[in-house]
């Protein structure tokens, strides 16, 4: 049982391996992607098995391509869409879509990432208030601190109107963890 795992595998390695993806090109389209095992030539050569073995300059001349160019583009604002053989680079390159963002959608987006944020800190409040009651002054005090900083960035998410300013708007990793350490005199 252990050899024929050993074979399944390096059977799987050879045929899938670490190779480059190779993209075969006919007027100048993409007609198939990846090298069959066993192809015949245009002259009518057939090869069994060992198709993937020919030479690089045997498979160019049979119309396969291998480089892939990645177009410069905005990531923000632009995303990388169909895949297309581009007969001047000679390569496969991307059509770079414009993204279409909805002001409303992004403003979904990062309510949800805000009440992801205070969510963590709901599971720390309570244990605080387990162990320390609810009459307790400086816990009272960050629980208020959390809730002013809730309300001020919803009021901020709910003022922006431009898709810039929503995209470039972000909950800080750092002034979470700020608001953590208010929390630490009350943790275990």
């Amino acid at each position: 049982m252990k050899k024929l795992i050993i074979l399944i595998t390096l059977t799987l390695f050879v045929f899938t391996g670490f190779s480059q993806t190779y993209y075969k090109i006919e007027n100048d389209s993409i007609v198939k992607i990846g090298l069959p095992l066993s192809d015949s030539l245009s002259d009518g050569t057939y090869y069994y098995g060992n198709y993937r073995n020919l030479p690089d300059s045997v498979l160019y001349a049979e119309g396969w391509r291998w480089d892939v160019v990645v177009p410069e583009h905005d990531s923000i604002h632009q995303r990388l869409g169909e895949r297309y053989f581009d007969p001047e680079l000679d390569a496969i390159t991307y059509q770079v879509d414009t993204i279409i963002y909805n002001v409303d959608e992004l403003k979904a987006n990062l309510k949800r990432d805000l009440s992801r944020a205070i969510d963590e800190f709901a599971v720390i409040i309570t244990k605080a208030k387990l162990l320390y009651g609810d009459d307790n002054a400086e816990l009272n005090a960050a629980i208020e601190e959390i809730r002013t900083m809730q309300r001020q960035t919803m009021q901020a998410i709910n003022s922006f109107t431009t898709v810039d300013q929503l995209l470039n708007f972000r909950i800080r990793q750092e002034d979470i963890d700020y608001f953590k350490s208010l929390f630490e005199p009350f943790t275990l």
